[in-house]
């Protein structure tokens, strides 16, 4: 059996300057069984086409967060609300 592992990185590792409005730095992983990479796969694309009309957006944490780019959907409390 096969395995996939997705990591992805948060903050600044550099200890010569800790930002105080953001002191931190995290690294994190999910392993995936091969047979449900396309069940995901499948699962993330109908969320993006259904929301951003495309499979091409690229969920950022940091522009999710502050409603950039393709996230100013965000800002449409309704389409919010029914995400929920």
């Amino acid at each position: 059996m096969s395995y996939f592992l997705f990591l992805d990185e948060s903050g600044d590792h550099d200890l010569g300057f800790v930002d105080k409005n953001f002191p931190l730095f995290l690294l994190c992983g999910c392993v995936i069984k091969e047979h449900y990479l396309k069940e995901i796969e499948n699962k993330v694309n109908t969320f993006k086409q259904k929301y951003f009309g495309t499979t091409e957006v690229i969920l950022h944490s940091r522009d999710i967060r502050k409603c950039q780019g393709a996230f100013q959907i965000l800002f449409d409390l309704q389409l919010k609300g029914k995400a929920y």
